[in-house]
């Protein structure tokens, strides 16, 4: 009898450490996924001669077929209802999707997959942080800063020692730097219109809706900018295939699944594992060079993300929270409510048997 409340204490404690890393870990997949799609998408224009609006107009339109299909054969279509209230965060999103698409793929014809993904999403975190460090009038933890200075530390060593480029001129494109760039500030506006919208939205109907979108706001372009049919060698239309569903359908819902417990700051930070991936996939399969002080920026890169994720279990927990840092907290909970309810749920009987013991002893005293 004695040692049952302290198992159940125990439990207790570590329900909302384990539930506070299980976004993280959503997140950190999604990076992975996303890590593979750079150079899929290398590959596919190197076959066909798609231009990289095209290739981006192809990655949404595969991922938006593929994910109407699957709540067609569901029986799920209802879901796909938007509020109206929130019908314009999710054409906001997918706008800017196919921004960060259409910029990434020619980032990457003008630098290389490797230092192409790594300038995009590394320079996300930082536009993150600053945005909302603006909006709240006040720092980032230190922590989160710690993370941040060592990513950037981490992406300049990449750059240094990144590849000369895709064509192998020798040096960095100005041009590639403002389209990685550029593309950067569209994901990371992606991400902070999310958060709010992940809270609303399921998931897989943000991302249907966004794929769709983006690929109606590329088809234009992608027709105007060049070749816009793919090749139809079976090996061309799988490659097709993967860009659609890995990187793109599945990676962007659990992104954004990932999204409804996680501070923007530590999913962007998260994101960084696409460029380190994106990285030994272009060393590995498309010959682009890794130097050893690129090595040494995605070693820092994935230090940052170990840095912030080793604070996230305590950063989740309310009840250690800094007084002036909980209303941060606020939407987290709210989008957390098994983890707050189960909480209640645990305490409840201990508080209502306290009550009726107390019920019980003043009717014996009277």
């Amino acid at each position: 009898m004695s040692g049952t409340p302290a198992r159940s204490s125990t439990d207790l404690s570590a329900r909302p450490s384990a539930r506070a890393r299980l976004p993280l870990a959503q997140l950190c997949a999604a990076g992975l996924l996303w890590g593979t799609g750079g150079a899929a998408g290398s590959v596919l224009q190197a076959r066909t001669d798609l231009t990289p609006v095209a290739t981006g107009f192809w990655r949404l339109a595969v991922a938006a077929a593929l994910l109407l299909a699957w709540h067609l054969l569901a029986g799920r279509v209802g879901a796909l209802r938007v509020p109206a209230r929130d019908l314009p965060r999710v054409v906001a999103v997918g706008l800017l999707l196919a921004l960060f698409q259409a910029c990434y793929f020619a980032a990457v014809g003008r630098l290389g997959v490797a230092v192409a993904t790594l300038l995009t999403l590394g320079s996300a975190p930082l536009l993150v942080a600053a945005t909302t460090a603006v909006r709240a009038r006040r720092l980032p933890a230190g922590r989160t800063q710690a993370a941040l200075l060592t990513a950037l530390l981490g992406l300049g060593c990449v750059v240094l020692g990144g590849d000369a480029g895709a064509g192998g001129t020798g040096g960095v494109s100005p041009t590639g730097v403002g389209l990685a760039l550029t593309s950067g500030a569209g994901f990371a506006a992606m991400t902070l219109v999310s958060r709010g919208l992940s809270a609303q939205v399921r998931p897989l109907t943000s991302v249907t809706g966004a794929a769709t979108v983006g690929a109606l706001a590329l088809a234009v372009p992608a027709t105007l900018a060049g070749p816009v049919l793919p090749g139809v060698a079976p090996a061309d239309l799988a490659l097709l295939a993967y860009l659609g569903s890995g990187p793109t359908a599945l990676a962007y819902g659990l992104y954004l699944s990932g999204l409804r417990r996680a501070e923007p700051t530590v999913a962007a930070l998260a994101a960084l594992l696409e460029p380190v991936t994106a990285t030994v996939v272009a060393t590995a399969l498309l010959g682009e060079r890794l130097t050893a002080v690129a090595v040494l920026g995605g070693v820092l890169v994935l230090v940052a993300i170990a840095l912030e994720a080793s604070g996230t279990g305590r950063q989740e927990r309310p009840d250690r929270a800094e007084p002036e840092r909980q209303g941060d907290r606020l939407v987290v909970l709210v989008d957390a409510p098994l983890v707050v309810a189960g909480q209640r749920r645990d305490q409840q009987p201990h508080q209502r048997l306290h009550r009726r013991r107390g019920r019980r002893g003043r009717r014996e005293r009277g």
